[in-house]
């Protein structure tokens, strides 16, 4: 995909590339999100239009193949993008950036934001999160984990129950709130914590700037990424361990990323916590 994006950004920089061109480029930039493959006959789990929204509006920050060609071609003034990219323009100078038109800066102004800025953006791409568990985590937020009720109406499994409780039906909710094989794992998480598990909705309420804070975003992203494992481990391989042995294995995550990154904090009371 980088081989395939580098060859791509050179030549959208010398002219218009022809739209079928472009639609091939993101196909297979859309396939390999999902399959890590070129090859990919399935509904993506998020539609390519949320993708290729900024992160702070509920995207992933991956380029649209056509604004990012308009962009770049902007910088050599093509008179068939004169009109998408006029507006940035005041008295012959470029408005959206004090440093001059640039490529970045073009493509930001041309882009249609077809989302306001997320609540979330700040839980789920918390510096102290591992990238995979953000991954997860923005996919609950844009619920487009392949759950049981979903696959149920799509005729793909035989019953939407819940793989690791069977009480209930398989939603997100009910799998990172209700069940009750994760709140065992969660009890025990927050009794070691010494307070309430974090949740969703204090989250994004509290001060996202204190280290309590980031940590605690840590333990939710890493809670759901534990989770979400188990229950494909239970699906797939048809094995899941103990409530109290996840715990157990999520608690030295925890420790081991937050010692890594309380390293660099030079507050006492802050390591201390």
């Amino acid at each position: 995909m980088l081989s395939l994006n580098t060859l791509y950004n050179y030549w959208a920089a010398m002219f218009i590339i022809p739209k079928s061109v472009i639609k091939r480029v993101e196909a297979i930039s859309r396939n390999f999100l999902w399959s890590s493959s070129s090859d990919f006959h399935r509904v993506p789990l998020v539609g390519w239009d949320i993708v290729t929204l900024p992160k702070d509006e509920g995207g992933l920050r991956i380029k649209k193949a056509d604004m990012w060609n308009t962009a770049s071609v902007g910088k050599l003034s093509i008179c068939k993008v004169k009109e998408r990219i006029k507006s940035g323009f005041t008295d012959n100078s470029w408005t959206p950036s004090t440093k001059g038109y640039s490529i970045r800066s073009g493509y930001d102004s041309v882009m249609v934001i077809i989302d306001p800025k997320t609540g979330w953006f700040n839980l789920v791409w918390n510096n102290w999160n591992i990238p995979k568990h953000s991954f997860v985590s923005w996919m609950i937020m844009q619920d487009g984990l392949n759950i049981r009720t979903k696959l149920h109406s799509f005729g793909l499994c035989p019953d939407d129950a819940c793989i690791l409780c069977g009480d209930q039906p398989e939603t997100i909710v009910h799998l990172f709130s209700k069940c009750k094989f994760t709140s065992n794992v969660k009890e025990s998480i927050a009794e070691w914590i010494g307070k309430p598990f974090p949740s969703l909705s204090a989250l994004l309420s509290a001060n996202k700037n204190s280290l309590q804070w980031k940590a605690l975003a840590f333990v939710q992203s890493a809670f759901w990424y534990t989770i979400w494992f188990q229950r494909n481990n239970a699906r797939h391989q048809l094995y899941v361990m103990r409530p109290d042995i996840i715990a157990h294995q999520l608690k030295q995550l925890i420790q081991r990323r937050i010692r890594s990154k309380m390293c660099k904090v030079d507050s006492n009371g802050a390591i201390d916590w």
